[in-house]
């Protein structure tokens, strides 16, 4: 029977500070460089797989305080970071896979719409291998 998940209750975690209660939106982001090995004679295009890449971005609710995503997220801007990324925040298992790895840290803009909450973003780019869990 096949499976369905309503994204409500994601992990986000940077160097060990758990950012889940100000997380609105999160998408990892996975793929491998097309390579095209076609030659002479080849009727239809060969690709073969080449290097991986991967990266996250998060849409986070703004709060200045210590322990808040901006104040976090500043002093590692630019800098890499091990983050931990699961879909479903609870034990990993093999339907609750959990995704980390070390990348390098991209603050995005602040700012938004008038009269809505503040929007605070932030991209991670690949630094290292992406791995994924199925047990804790």
């Amino acid at each position: 029977m096949a499976s369905e998940t309503v994204l409500s209750n994601a992990k986000f975690e940077i160097n060990g500070n758990d950012l889940s209660a100000f997380t609105q939106e999160i998408t990892l982001n996975r793929n491998s460089e097309s390579q095209d090995v076609s030659v002479m004679g080849t009727t239809t295009r060969k690709h073969k797989g080449g290097v991986k890449d991967w990266s996250i971005d998060v849409k986070l609710l703004y709060d200045c305080s210590t322990g808040g995503p901006e104040a976090i997220l500043w002093a590692l801007e630019g800098v890499t970071a091990c983050v931990e990324y699961r879909p479903i925040n609870a034990c990993t298992t093999e339907s609750r896979p959990q995704y980390w790895g070390v990348g390098t840290v991209f603050n995005g803009p602040i700012g938004g719409a008038y009269g809505v909450m503040l929007p605070f973003t932030v991209r991670i780019e690949a630094y290292g291998d992406l791995t994924r869990a199925t047990a804790s």
